[in-house]
């Protein structure tokens, strides 16, 4: 089959964010999960539940360790902070979630992790793919026993480092040099090989499911600035949370979260923050809103 290289148009950014009806009430555009954090790196959980809400979704689940609950809700009224019970996430933590899981649309998983035992997540993924929870799975979670758990429920955000790991291959002496088409041909390669789609994050994404392959040009240097990646994987949930395809949430995505950086880069310059793009998360989608 031949691939068809696409670069992201305003058209189909529109075409892809769903309307919003007047009766519609809490909890019809979408409730997200996010599995992260650790007492490392609490922030990045909390930074993918804001850009979520940004992105429209109704309703914000984190599932954090219960030594950064506290430190968590601190953060932000706005997101349902749940701890578990353990400083990883165990077996016995993913019996537990399974047991009191709200009723979520999609989840997130991996960000913020680190020194994690894979039988937990494992048995998440497995869980909500039979549920038909789609997923990203962002860092610690770019895994090959949990990316053959979810297959195409799942959406992929690796940077060029965590790629070149999933192809077990170096590839970033030559990288730079490829065209875009040859990029998409890689990353398509992969995304059809584990029937997933990946979002690969460079200075253009590259956004694949094995049939068809998006080039995103938004974003900017600015945002090598650590948080952007869990902003990215928060807005990716919240589209997927409101019935957008793995896909098009991946490549719209990246659109959005590139464009929001464009818009902090303009007032920040160099010096952005990444809540300095959820901020600007509104900005960009405002001109997408349609209430019906």
């Amino acid at each position: 089959m031949k691939k068809q290289f696409e670069e992201l148009t305003d058209a189909i950014i529109k075409k892809v964010i769903p309307s919003r009806t007047k009766a519609s009430h809490k909890g019809n555009n979408g409730s997200v999960g996010i599995i992260g954090g650790s007492w490392i790196y609490h922030g990045a959980p909390v930074l993918a539940g804001l850009a979520a809400l940004r992105s429209g979704a109704d309703l914000v689940y984190l599932f954090v360790p219960n030594k950064i609950t506290d430190a968590v809700r601190s953060i932000s009224p706005n997101l349902i902070v749940y701890p578990l019970p353990d400083s990883r996430f165990t077996l016995g933590c993913a019996n537990r979630l399974l047991k009191w899981l709200p009723d979520i649309d999609s989840l997130a998983l991996g960000l913020g992790m680190v020194n994690q035992k894979l039988n937990g997540l494992e048995k998440v993924v497995t869980e909500m793919s039979v549920r038909g929870v789609n997923m990203v799975l962002d860092a610690y979670a770019i895994k090959d026993d949990l990316v053959k758990r979810g297959k195409d429920r799942c959406v992929l955000t690796p940077h060029l480092a965590e790629f070149q790991r999933l192809i077990k291959s170096d590839v970033s002496a030559d990288f730079t040099l490829l065209t875009d088409n040859e990029r998409g041909k890689l990353v398509s390669n992969k995304a059809s090989e584990i029937g997933s789609t990946i979002v690969l994050k460079g200075e253009k994404d590259i956004i694949s499911d094995g049939k068809k392959v998006f080039v995103n040009s938004s974003g900017n240097a600015g945002m090598t600035v650590g948080g952007s990646g869990d902003v990215l994987t928060g807005i990716i949930a919240g589209l997927l949370a409101k019935g957008v395809s793995p896909l098009y949430a991946g490549a719209v995505g990246a659109y959005i979260n590139g464009s929001a950086g464009d818009l902090a880069f303009k007032e920040k310059g160099l010096h952005l923050y990444a809540t300095d793009i959820i901020d600007k998360i509104p900005d960009v989608m405002l001109e997408y809103d349609d209430v019906c």
